[in-house]
This record gives structure tokens, C-alpha cells and sequence, in this order.
């Protein structure tokens, strides 16, 4: 009798649960909103590679993985130093993913402080510890987007690997530019902007 009527809570409160979630995406377009959610999935994807690049700058290193994802309302000249050198190396679009994804993390942070997950709130006091909190949480994220993998030409890899991995192509493979080297984590080439990954040299 217990076992019924505790299942029948629990089940009452999914249905709860199911109906606020859709009346909250029911605004959107299916098409549209999938695309948008497959582009974040892109941008935690290039974010969790980005420790893979070669700076050979170790100062600008630690600047990078220091900077604040909890304040970075209150950082604002720091985050757009960071911006402005990504767009030396890296296209507008995956810096513009980076940026979203930052005020996001900023977001999902504030609001786990407010609620009191002191432990949630610490995998985004900076972006290092946000790769990290991620990576942790990339295999369920790769796993619900492999279905929709055919939506997007750039997540086509999903629908073999389960991942994203030809987003940092290693030397040697198809995507590879100019003098061997690996692609930028876009997948996009643009002269004179080179970038290098996996030990790859110029």
C-alpha cells in the first residue's frame, strides 16, 4: 500500500515536471530550438578541447583558465581581453559560442549559489574548474544529441563516435590545413591564423 502510493507521488510529480518543461520550450520551434541547443553542445565541446591548444604563452595561459565564470559580470575588461585574443587565433562564430557559453556558465552559477549548492557553484568559479565541471558532464550531453546529429553537417561525427572529436582533428586526418597542421577547434580555416594542437608545430 506504501510502495502505491509512493509510487504514485513519484509519478505525479514527473508528469508535473514533463508539463512545465514543455510549457516552457512550447514557445519555440522544434527545429530552431534543437539547433541552437546542438550549437551549445559545439561550444562545450570546443571549450572542453581548448587546454589541448599549443598558446606558448604560459602568462596568457593562466589568465585564460583563471578567469571568473561566477562574477564574470564583475571582470568584464578581463573576459574581453580574453575575447579579443581568441579572435586573433580562433573565427568570430567559435569565439561568439566561447562568449555564450561563459554568460551561461555565469548564469547556471549564480543560480546554484542562490540556492545553496556549494559544491555545484565550485565547478564554475573559473573557466578551469568550468572545463572540468563539464568534461564530467559530456558524455550524457554527447549521448542525448547523437539523435539528432543528422540535424547539423558539423555534428555528423556523432552518429559514429557518439562525440565530437574531429572538432580538434589530430594531424594527419581530412580536416587537417596548411602544412599538416590540425584544424581550429571550428573546424574552419582562415590564412595567416594558425593554430596548433597535440603537439602539432609550424
Amino acid at each position: 500500500m506504501i510502495g502505491a502510493l509512493f509510487r504514485d507521488e513519484l509519478e505525479g510529480r514527473i508528469f508535473e515536471l514533463q508539463s512545465r518543461i514543455g510549457a516552457a520550450l512550447a514557445p519555440y520551434k522544434v527545429e530552431t530550438a534543437v539547433g541552437h541547443w546542438l550549437d551549445t553542445l559545439r561550444g562545450i565541446e570546443e571549450l572542453i578541447n581548448l587546454p589541448t591548444v599549443d598558446w606558448g604563452d604560459e602568462p596568457f595561459e593562466r589568465q585564460l583558465y583563471a578567469l571568473p565564470v561566477l562574477q564574470l559580470t564583475q571582470h568584464m575588461p578581463w573576459f574581453m581581453s580574453i575575447r579579443k585574443r581568441l579572435l586573433e587565433r580562433f573565427s568570430e562564430p567559435f569565439v561568439n559560442r566561447f562568449s555564450n557559453l561563459m554568460h551561461q556558465g555565469a548564469a547556471i552559477a549564480t543560480s546554484f549559489a542562490a540556492n545553496g549548492l556549494a559544491e555545484a557553484t565550485s565547478g564554475f568559479q573559473t573557466l578551469g574548474s568550468m572545463i572540468g565541471y563539464l568534461q564530467s558532464a559530456a558524455a550524457p550531453f554527447r549521448r542525448v544529441a547523437a539523435p539528432y546529429a543528422n540535424r547539423m553537417p558539423w555534428v555528423a561525427p556523432y552518429r559514429a563516435t557518439g562525440h565530437a572529436q574531429h572538432l580538434f582533428a589530430p594531424c594527419g586526418t581530412q580536416r587537417d590545413t596548411n602544412d599538416g597542421c590540425a584544424v581550429r577547434p571550428d573546424g574552419e580555416a582562415r590564412a595567416g591564423a594558425p593554430w596548433h594542437s597535440r603537439g602539432c608545430k609550424r
